[in-house]
């Protein structure tokens, strides 16, 4: 199981590199995140659905799908560390834990399997979301009060 997983990590690595710098306007960023997003999920389609199916029963799957989540969540904190930065902290983890749900493989698949859309309407739609997420100002949100985790 661990010998699939590294081949599968070693036959996707070139698809995670994002072709936009943090620095470059909102626009061109989440334009890049988006094409990166939809190449990967693509490409491992068929792996990621197996594995999504697979990690209630075994440990190592869900470890690396837990690890590789986390992984495409702190690309988007990056990539989006001055939209984020400019928010109070309880909205900008709001902001960051919907853009992490809107560019995940599950969003994509809902988009392009149950809604039907083609992979230009997905991206479109993906598109516009983040950048309604990151485009609208600071509003302070009505936080329900949450025991610790």
């Amino acid at each position: 199981c661990q010998a699939a997983i590294s081949q599968q990590q070693a036959n996707v690595r070139p698809l995670l590199a994002i072709s936009a710098l943090p620095e470059a306007p909102l626009a061109e960023r989440i334009a890049a995140l988006v094409h990166q997003r939809g190449e990967l999920f693509e490409a491992i389609e068929s792996v990621a659905t197996v594995s999504r199916l697979r990690a209630p029963f075994q440990l190592v799957v869900a470890t690396e799908l837990s690890q590789g989540r986390a992984f495409l969540r702190q690309q988007l904190a990056v990539l989006f560390a001055a939209e984020l930065g400019a928010l109070p902290a309880a909205l900008a983890a709001l902001r960051l834990a919907a853009a992490d749900v809107a560019t995940s493989f599950e969003a994509w698949r809902l988009l392009r399997d149950d809604q039907r859309m083609s992979r230009a309407r997905a991206v479109a739609a993906i598109t516009d979301n983040l950048t309604l997420l990151f485009s609208h100002p600071a509003t302070q949100p009505h936080l329900p009060t949450e025991p610790p985790a």
